[in-house]
């Protein structure tokens, strides 16, 4: 399914309508493409997920070639990435979080998920977010419990705005922590690494943002790379759902793929607070 919107219009019928795409292009390469399509083939957008994880067999929605794909996942979540297999093309490929969705079928106006187990339905109805994104679940409390997954910043040199997922392991007095990294390995390479940090380099893990839109140029986001997630600045929208990122700290300049993407935020006084815009746009 590809993301279009509804384009007021004269001189159609009620089963055909015109649609105007904010992925697809004119053959000007510059105005959106506008086209008219079976009423039929049409549906709104669906609701967030109320699940964190994808299980072995789920069937989901990829965001891949700027549309929607249906799949299956085939290994749960390592490195960041769920592996997922497409049975029409045979193709097997891994995504971020950010990059998928729990399949829903659009039935009587009501969206559905898959039958569950003892074939039982479950009915959810769409929300209304602003500039679609979709929160998930909010952090009440600053005071983390052990065992919280968390993110640790670094204040090492080259390391300036990078922040990597972990989990609260103790507590050490009233300004140090444990945590134990979820991708970063000890020096053994095999048991995850654990380190003492200041309790002031911890957050909790952002609240997620699932991007129905394509990010756009100058968002600020945060990119997954070298097991950890680095603020940057969307430079050039590029085809196949890609980006160029700008790494101010680094003066680098990146392609990533929109599954390996995430809106920026900043966690403040207990609030996740999000900026879409580069104050320097």
């Amino acid at each position: 399914m590809y993301p279009r919107y509804l384009h007021p219009t004269q001189g159609f019928s009620k089963k055909r309508v015109k649609v105007l795409s904010y992925l697809f292009k004119e053959e000007d390469g510059v105005e959106p493409l506008k086209e008219v399509i079976d009423f039929l083939h049409i549906r709104p957008p669906p609701p967030r997920d109320e699940y964190e994880d994808f299980s072995v067999g789920d069937k989901i929605n990829a965001f891949y070639n700027d549309g929607w794909w249906i799949g299956f996942v085939i290994e749960g979540m390592k490195g960041g990435t769920v592996g997922i297999h497409f049975r029409q093309t045979g193709e097997k490929m891994r995504f971020g979080r950010q990059g998928l969705r729990l399949h829903k079928d659009w039935v009587n106006g009501t969206w559905q998920l898959p039958p569950l187990k003892g074939g039982q339905i479950k009915r959810e109805k769409t929300v209304s977010c602003s500039r679609n994104v979709r929160p998930k679940k909010a952090i009440e409390k600053q005071e983390f419990s052990i065992g919280t997954p968390v993110e640790v910043s670094s204040e090492e040199q080259g390391f300036e705005g990078s922040w990597f997922p972990a989990k609260l392991v103790e507590y050490r007095g009233n300004d140090k922590c444990v945590v134990e990294y979820d991708n970063l390995k000890a020096e053994d390479g095999k048991e995850p690494l654990r380190e003492e940090v200041n309790v002031s380099e911890i957050r909790p893990q952002p609240v997620e943002q699932v991007m129905v839109c394509p990010f756009e140029k100058n968002d600020k986001v945060d990119a997954l790379y070298n097991d950890g997630w680095w603020v940057g600045v969307i430079r050039k929208v590029l085809a196949k759902s890609s980006y160029l990122v700008y790494f101010e700290n680094t003066q680098e300049m990146l392609k990533f793929h929109h599954s390996q993407l995430r809106l920026h935020q900043e966690w403040i006084n207990g609030k996740w607070i999000t900026n879409f815009k580069s104050q320097k746009a």
